[in-house]
């Protein structure tokens, strides 16, 4: 399916129709006056992180599910021209969680994008970094947020001369199971999680969950302490990161971890001596039919 045509410095919807998500909660937000959703006459002034979906028919676009989700990571305010804008509950996936949005639909030939020469502005780069703080990416997956946080510094000249790993870390920091908000999205254990059901948290909340230990050094402090003895007054038992087990020398936790390390390198270890023995069967089906082929070629 084609999703856009590029003419004139304009980029113009190139389907029968198209949805774009913007989260409600950029409605009434602003950094320093920059605001992050702004009506002008027809024309819609937005930064362009969020979803959208394709349509190939009016009967596609009644069921909604039937149309793959896609990240848009153009991290610059971008100014389009929609045929009708609604305020509605949507969610990603069948089951997946409600999300409150403004829909900017469009059809075929709608404006998208009005001028592709992208105006840079450093504010651009402090509202990705807010949107990230504050625990507003969840509809962005963390490998996506990674790259767009990546791109904002290139399309803007804005250079934050944080080195890649750190941020990647800050970025997963975020992203929590939700079956238990004080373990990190990446050390989830069980059934698999649906990435629509990933929770990012703000600073605040990410203080609210850290354990005891962590926090003695995390940035808000205060509210991190008073949260630790409130869980211990309540009977709930910390879990250290595997990073906290090592440092408090957590035997048990690192007998886990060590088991679990056993576990993954033994199961490697299964998988690459399976490929390597179906990789000697083919070589000797091979070999078997190059000397029946030899054989005929003689006879």
């Amino acid at each position: 399916m084609q999703t856009f045509r590029l003419d004139k410095e304009k980029a113009y919807v190139d389907a029968y129709a198209m949805e774009y998500y913007v989260p409600y909660h950029m409605l009434d937000k602003a950094y320093r006056g920059y605001k992050y959703y702004e009506l002008a006459g027809t024309k819609v002034k937005f930064f362009g992180v969020g979803n959208m979906r394709f349509f190939a028919s009016e009967k596609a676009m009644e069921d909604p599910f039937s149309s793959k989700v896609y990240t848009l990571g153009v991290p610059m305010m971008l100014v389009c021209e929609p045929s009708d804008i609604s305020v509605r509950d949507v969610k990603f996936t069948k089951g997946g969680k409600p999300r409150k949005s403004v829909v900017l639909t469009f059809y075929r030939n709608d404006i998208f994008v009005d001028n592709l020469n992208l105006l840079q502005n450093g504010n651009n780069v402090m509202v990705l970094m807010n949107l990230i703080e504050s625990g507003k990416l969840d509809n962005v997956l963390p490998d996506d947020a990674a790259e767009i946080f990546r791109d904002v510094q290139l399309m803007n000249k804005s250079k934050l001369r944080i080195p890649p790993e750190e941020e990647e870390i800050m970025i997963s920091e975020r992203y929590r199971d939700p079956s238990n908000h004080m373990r990190k999205a990446r050390y989830h254990e069980g059934p698999f999680v649906s990435p629509d059901e990933l929770v990012s948290l703000n600073m605040r909340q990410e203080a609210m969950s850290s354990t005891t230990y962590q926090a003695i050094t995390h940035e808000d402090i205060n509210t991190s302490l008073i949260s630790s003895v409130n869980r211990k007054r309540a009977g709930i038992v910390d879990e250290p990161t595997p990073s906290e087990a090592v440092v408090r020398n957590i035997t048990s936790e690192l007998d886990r971890m060590t088991k679990e390390r056993d576990e993954r390198n033994a199961e490697r270890e299964k998988v690459a001596k399976e490929k390597a023995a179906e990789n000697a069967k083919d070589r000797e089906i091979q070999d078997q039919e190059k000397e029946t082929t030899n054989e005929k070629q003689e006879g």
